[in-house]
């Protein structure tokens, strides 16, 4: 759930000073909503200085004056970090310092919140892959409503003749254009884009985070537009050798790894068998990659391809995301967290 809080200060303090405060605790102003705007006077919002550990991140407002004080509610939401718990304690902890009056949190008047009432990771390399297995997991969840709606709007009962039924095979020159043969075909390059981002960035935190033995620091990677980037602020060293790399296929996913760590065996993953099938994540992944591919370049759709298909494979990039996750786990000490 939520943890919230309420800090109470008189209106005599100088308004300009409890903005400089709340600025330097690092908080971001964001626009009042209209519908708001008779509640707060100012809303902001917190994020660590490293984007990649943000869970939640923490909400600050402040209300209009009423009986004479001027109130400060934060807010986490369920899943908050470590990270963000600390800094909503301090948050409340400054403001009392510099500014007198009290606060109530949901543990009572002028009572911090629990340093456990968070989620468990607490190093830099923990709280960063836990970030992106979550995010791979909230990207996956549009496509599963979307698979039920389709579902729902197939015309069962229809014919091979109806265009709008999902029995192909018995006319093949009508199976190119029925939506349900377009609907299965374009899930896949959304399916592979959330794959490949959950592992390139899951690789990107341990280059970051982890004690590797190869840091890959190879100045040839770099262009002068990455040194650029870099100089401003706009992309890390890390970020830009890992944007280099390639991270779809299996074997180059493996070789990528194994480059960085050769203790991790990124090769068991795709290998180990998953419900008895006969043929490997390895090879089952790397087929439907080269499927995307002919869809995205040549505009190919294959007709042969069904709903079922799909989620056999979104599971399949689960499984292999699930023993990543696990594997980096038992490499570097942690255990991993699954409740999403």
């Amino acid at each position: 759930m939520s943890l919230c809080s309420s800090s109470y200060i008189s209106s005599d303090i100088p308004f300009k000073n409890l903005l400089w405060v709340i600025e330097k605790l690092g908080y971001i102003e964001t626009p009042v909503p209209k519908d708001l705007k008779y509640a707060y006077k100012k809303m902001f919002f917190w994020y660590p200085q490293k984007r990649d550990l943000t869970y939640v991140g923490i909400e600050l407002n402040i209300t209009h004056v009423e009986n004479d004080k001027i109130t400060i509610e934060t807010r986490t939401r369920a899943g908050r970090s470590s990270i963000e718990l600390r800094h909503q304690n301090q948050t409340l902890k400054v403001i009392r310092d510099f500014f007198g009056g009290y606060f109530e949190t949901d543990y009572g008047k002028n009572r911090y919140f629990d340093s456990d009432d968070c989620n468990p990771e607490q190093t830099d390399l923990e709280m960063s892959i836990y970030v992106q297995r979550w995010i791979f997991n909230n990207a996956l969840i549009p496509l599963k409503i979307y698979a039920d709606f389709i579902e729902s709007s197939l015309h069962k009962t229809g014919s091979a003749g109806d265009l709008y039924s999902d029995k192909v095979g018995v006319l093949p020159f009508i199976d190119v254009m029925r939506p349900v043969v377009v609907s299965n075909n374009i899930q896949l390059p959304y399916l592979i884009g959330a794959w490949e981002n959950y592992i390139k960035n899951v690789f990107l935190a341990v280059f970051k985070y982890g004690n590797t033995e190869n840091k890959l620091l190879k100045a040839e990677k770099l262009s002068s537009d990455d040194l650029l980037k870099i100089k401003n602020g706009e992309c890390t060293l890390e970020e830009c050798i890992v944007n280099k790399l390639s991270f779809q296929r299996p074997r180059t996913i493996i070789a990528n790894y194994k480059m960085l760590d050769s203790q991790l065996d990124v090769n068991s993953i795709f290998l180990k068998p998953f419900k008895r099938r006969k043929t490997s994540l390895y090879t089952q992944i790397d087929n439907i990659i080269e499927l995307r591919n002919k869809i995205v370049h040549d505009g190919f759709l294959d007709t042969d391809l069904s709903q079922k298909d799909v989620m056999k494979f979104m599971e399949n990039i689960t499984e292999v995301a699930n023993r990543l996750y696990q594997l980096l786990g038992d490499r570097y000490n942690f255990t991993p967290n699954f409740l999403f």
